[in-house]
């Protein structure tokens, strides 16, 4: 929502801390297997639901993040 890029402008917090300690509007996140992702994308979209695939579950230490932040 438009309501993050408000609140990095005026907290002055870069995008990394931003992803780091909100979830920035994702709404609700499934984990599923790799083999299982295109099922479980076109059962959502049967039902109407907006879904994509937002990362993946990698061996290491720490998380990382990618990408920027959009406002739809």
């Amino acid at each position: 929502p438009e309501v993050f890029q408000w609140l990095l402008s005026q907290a002055k917090l870069e995008q990394y801390e931003a992803l780091k300690t909100f979830n920035c509007g994702i709404g609700m996140v499934l984990v599923v297997s790799e083999e299982n992702v295109s099922e479980c994308l076109s059962i959502l979209q049967k039902y109407k639901e907006k879904a994509m695939v937002i990362g993946e579950i990698i061996e290491g230490v720490g998380v990382k993040y990618s990408g920027v932040l959009r406002v739809n």
